[in-house]
């Protein structure tokens, strides 16, 4: 295998280094320009950037810059769920986080209940964000096609997670709730005390075509996949993160039982996948591992490039699907490529085998 390994050491950091090769995400944050128990309101979400006509509990003090839990950096944001409230005005925030008009997004942010979290009382359930655009047609609100289109996530009994979407032709009118499942069939349950990441893909129909898609993934993995909808009929277009998180419901009956918290951080809101899927790559954990995977993105039905130290050696390579299911196997070819299958879109596993060693990389196929 040719490979020089001093000559593309630049094109190694080139890699690694966010924004050279992919494309700047319209909006994210991290709060990590605030201080600990500095209260988010209208004013902070201005200065990160997003456009905010209108919101509740953000300034109401339910959400607070905290320094005691952070996926990455210092911060995150603390939203507040106080014992016996239900609906927005009374637990949680809400506010739709304006981004340009577009034909498709992606949203990826990271959540943590706490460990004490009530996922309601008589009744369980409460929103989290997700994609949406226009008026934002949600609650028990007929979508006319010319009210906008909502994408939410949501948790029901003991923390089960579900889609909770609203489209013009919902046969709930408050919305068709699609459980998230594992490949193997399993439903997701967002888990007390624990990081979870949340990526979704919401592509609005074009005309009034049922074309419309929406995609889920949880923790890098794949956990719903719905295509076929009209959302609008109007041009409406994908245009915020509508970031709404509270319990209920419509009565106490959803309120939690006693104070908790969610916390969020590392909000990426795009148009192109490699923003949301690079960051989530294995990439080395050793200055001298010196592994380059490309072209990026990779594409399904095509060769891609495994570059090298001389001394590595690599020959074969494997592609497993989360499930850990073998795609395809083999040797790499004489210009140092493997061939990877027509396979559907997703976050995928190379073992790159090299004499006795064997390393792991994360990569998304487009």
């Amino acid at each position: 295998m040719k490979f020089n390994y001093m000559k593309n050491q630049f094109l190694f950091l080139l890699l690694l280094i966010p924004g050279t090769l992919f494309c700047q995400p319209v909006n994210q944050t991290g709060f990590e320009n605030f201080t600990d128990e500095a209260v988010f309101n209208k004013a902070a979400l201005k200065s990160e950037g997003f456009n905010v006509p209108w919101l509740d509990g953000f300034d109401k003090d339910r959400a607070k810059v905290d320094s005691d839990y952070s996926h990455s950096g210092n911060n995150s944001l603390r939203v507040s769920f106080p014992k016996g409230g239900f609906g927005s005005l009374e637990t949680g925030v809400q506010a739709p986080l304006k981004v340009k008009p577009q034909n498709q997004y992606y949203a990826s942010y990271w959540l943590r209940f706490s460990d004490n979290f009530s996922f309601g009382s008589i009744s369980e359930e409460g929103k989290l964000p997700g994609l949406a655009g226009g008026d934002n047609c949600n609650a028990c609100v007929k979508c006319n096609g010319n009210n906008g289109f909502s994408a939410r996530l949501m948790w029901k009994k003991d923390g089960k997670a579900y889609l909770n979407l609203h489209e013009m032709h919902k046969n709930n009118i408050c919305g068709e709730d699609y459980p998230l499942k594992t490949t193997n069939g399993k439903h997701v349950y967002f888990q007390k005390g624990k990081w979870h990441n949340v990526i979704e893909r919401v592509k609005v129909n074009s005309g009034v075509n049922y074309d419309g898609e929406v995609e889920i993934w949880i923790d890098g993995k794949p956990a719903v996949s719905i295509a076929g909808i009209k959302f609008v009929s109007n041009g409406t277009k994908v245009d915020n993160l509508y970031f709404s998180t509270f319990h209920g419901g419509t009565s106490a009956a959803w309120s939690p039982e006693n104070d908790c918290n969610i916390w969020f951080d590392d909000i990426t809101i795009t148009t192109n996948y490699a923003d949301i899927f690079a960051p989530l790559s294995v990439i080395p954990s050793q200055a001298n591992d010196s592994l380059i995977i490309g072209p990026r993105p990779i594409m399904a039905n095509s060769y891609i490039s495994i570059m090298c130290r001389k001394d590595q050696n690599v020959k074969t390579i494997e592609l497993l699907d989360t499930a850990s299911k073998t795609i395809s196997k083999g040797d790499i070819n004489a210009k140092s490529q493997f061939f990877i299958p027509n396979t559907t879109r997703g976050i995928y596993f190379l073992k790159i085998y090299s004499g006795m060693d064997v390393t792991v990389r994360k990569i998304y196929i487009e």
